[in-house]
C-alpha cells in the first residue's frame, strides 16, 4: 500500500525539480523562484512544520543556485560581474518572499494547533459535564423514587403505632406507652425527612409554588415557637421572642404561612439541638428600611466562619453539627428566596450562632 506521506514528499520534490529545471533553461535574468510558494503551500497541507521549513530552505537554495551557476550564455565567459544588479535583487526578493511565506504558514499552523487543543479541551469538558449531569439526574431520580416509596411504609407504621397507643389490640402498660411514644417520634422524624427530600427535589425540578396571603409575622413566629416548645423543654432550652424598633406587634407581610412556618421550625429546631442544656434562644424581629429581619440566636459552640457560606447548600453539614440531614437549611433558603428575601448565618467561635432572614414589608 502506498504511503501517503512518502507520496506527498515525492510530489513536492518533483515539483521543486521542475521549477529548478525551468530556471536553468531560462536566461539567468528571468527569476521563477516565486513558484516555490506552490510546493510550500502543498507541504503546509500534508507535511509537518519541519518539512515545511525544509521545503523553504530547498526553494531558497535552488533560487540562489541558478544565480551562482549561470546558463550557457554566461558559461563561456564566466563573467558574473556582467550580470545585471536587478537580477540579484529579484532573487533576494524571492528569498524574502519564501521566508515570509514560511513564517505565515508556521504561524497559521501554530494557531490551528492551539485551536485543535482548545477544541479537544472543550469536547472533553463537555463530555465530562454531560456525564456529571447524567449522574446527577440518575441520583436525583433514585432519591426521588426511594423517598416516595419510603413514605408509604412510614405512614403505615405510624398508623399501626397509633392503634397500639389507643389500646385497639389490648391494654398496654406505662412502659409500653413510653416505648410506643419513642417509636412514634422516631417514625415522625423519618417521615419529616422523607417529606423534606421530596419537597426539595420537587422545588428544584418545578419551582416552589407559594400560596401567599396577608399574615402577621409576629403571630406566625409565636405559633412556631409554641410548636417546638416541647422540644425545648426536653433539652432544657428557653425560647424568647423579642420585637425591637417597632411601634406595635402587627408585622404585616405577604407570604405563604405554611412554608414560612417551616423556615421557623427548621431554624428553631437547629438552634435547640445545638444549644447547651439550660441555654437560651432569642428570636428577634426588627425592621431595616423596607424589610423585616428575623434573627434566631443560640448560645452554642458556634460555627467556623469558613463553613458559613456553605451552610445553606444541599446536604452540607458543618463539622460542629452532630445531628441533622443537611437539608433543613437548604429548604429554608429555597422558601425565603421564593418570598423575595435572603437568609444567612453569623457566628463567632465560641459565642453561638445567629441565623437571619429578611422579608419585604407589606400586605
Amino acid at each position: 500500500m502506498t504511503n501517503p506521506l512518502l507520496y506527498s514528499r515525492t510530489s513536492i520534490g518533483i515539483f521543486c525539480g521542475l521549477i529548478f529545471l525551468l530556471e536553468i533553461i531560462a536566461p539567468t535574468e528571468y527569476v521563477f523562484g516565486h513558484l516555490y510558494i506552490a510546493p510550500l503551500l502543498l507541504a503546509s497541507f500534508q507535511l509537518s512544520r519541519t518539512d515545511i521549513s525544509k521545503v523553504t530552505i530547498v526553494g531558497i537554495f535552488l533560487t540562489l543556485l541558478d544565480f551562482i551557476i549561470p546558463n550557457s550564455s554566461y558559461l563561456s565567459a564566466l563573467d558574473f560581474g556582467s550580470l545585471p544588479i536587478h537580477t540579484l535583487v529579484n532573487r533576494l526578493n524571492v528569498v524574502v518572499v519564501l521566508l515570509l511565506t514560511n513564517w505565515l504558514i508556521q504561524r497559521n499552523l501554530s494557531y490551528a494547533e492551539q485551536i485543535d487543543i482548545q477544541t479537544e479541551e472543550i469536547a472533553y469538558h463537555k463530555a465530562e459535564l454531560i456525564a456529571q449531569l447524567s449522574l446527577a439526574k440518575m441520583r436525583e431520580d433514585f432519591v426521588h423514587t426511594l423517598t416516595h416509596d419510603l413514605k408509604t411504609p412510614l405512614l403505615g407504621g405510624i398508623e399501626t403505632i397509633k392503634s397500639f397507643q389507643q389500646a385497639q389490640f389490648g391494654v398496654i402498660s406505662s412502659i409500653q406507652t413510653q416505648v410506643l411514644t419513642m417509636m412514634s417520634q422516631s417514625q415522625q422524624r423519618s417521615l419529616q425527612l422523607v417529606e423534606t427530600l421530596l419537597d426539595i427535589y420537587r422545588n428544584d425540578a418545578e419551582g416552589l409554588v407559594l400560596q401567599c396571603q396577608s399574615i402577621d409575622l409576629w403571630s406566625l413566629a409565636k405559633e412556631s415557637i409554641d410548636a417546638v416548645r416541647v422540644l425545648g423543654l426536653e433539652r432544657e432550652v428557653k425560647l424568647n421572642l423579642k420585637c425591637y424598633e417597632l411601634a406595635d406587634r402587627q408585622l404585616g407581610v405577604t407570604a405563604d404561612p405554611l412554608q414560612l412556618s417551616r423556615v421557623f421550625s427548621n431554624l428553631l429546631s437547629n438552634a435547640i439541638y445545638h444549644s447547651p442544656r439550660g441555654g437560651q434562644i432569642d428570636v428577634t424581629i426588627y425592621h431595616n428600611q423596607h424589610r423585616y429581619i428575623v434573627q434566631v440566636a443560640d448560645r452554642g459552640q458556634g460555627i467556623d466562619p469558613a463553613d458559613l457560606p456553605l451552610l445553606f447548600d444541599r446536604f452540607y453539614q458543618a463539622h460542629q453539627q452532630v445531628q441533622g440531614s443537611g437539608l433543613g437549611l437548604y429548604l429554608s433558603r429555597q422558601i425565603v428566596e421564593a418570598h423575595g428575601g435572603r437568609i444567612w448565618a453569623e457566628s463567632e467561635l465560641p459565642q453561638g450562632t445567629k441565623f437571619c432572614f429578611n422579608l419585604p414589608i407589606g400586605i
